[in-house]
């Protein structure tokens, strides 16, 4: 019996001086998600690729946003050849993300409350696989050259009804 956590990283990257309230998109070639998941015996690592979003800005603060995850893009970074294959498939078949039928996940920031010049907590809805739930988490900001947010978001899979091998289930 183990249980496998999900834990998202996301580095989101504007270059722009921003002054007044505006909806900036965000550069999906140079932005990434890491992902971690571990279980009892081990864990796994992988990247997936942003397919669109954006962040709102208000006088150079950051308020809000949106980011549309490519959930297709999915894989592991940790294993090579036979075995990452298998894997990245397992992710994106139905004991998982289920691909083909959810191919987006989507992370809607609705509030972001300031702790410090580059500390912010944010309150998030994430929506995969037709299911939504409120997280709060950390994340830092660096405004040099541009905007650059870094912060981690841990879930529980099962929640989005990610319950192959679940300890829970």
């Amino acid at each position: 019996v183990f249980k496998v956590s999900f834990s998202v990283f996301f580095f989101v990257i504007i270059s722009s001086n921003v002054l007044a309230h505006e909806k900036k998109a965000l550069n999906v070639e140079t932005s990434t998600i890491k992902w971690n998941g571990k279980k009892v015996t081990g864990e796994h690592s992988g990247i997936v690729k942003l397919h669109s979003g954006f962040m709102l800005i208000h006088a150079g603060n950051w308020i809000g946003g949106e980011i549309e995850i490519n959930m297709e893009s999915i894989e592991s970074t940790d294993m090579s050849g036979e075995w990452k294959d298998k894997l990245d498939s397992h992710l994106q078949d139905e004991d998982f993300f289920y691909v083909d039928k959810f191919p987006t996940a989507k992370l809607v920031i609705t509030d972001v409350k300031s702790l410090s010049e580059s500390k912010y907590t944010v309150t998030a809805d994430l929506s995969m696989k037709g299911k939504t739930h409120s997280h709060t988490f950390e994340a830092a900001i660096s405004k040099k050259d541009g905007m650059h947010v870094m912060g981690k978001l841990t879930i529980d899979r099962t929640k989005y009804e990610i319950t192959y091998k679940s300890g829970s289930f």
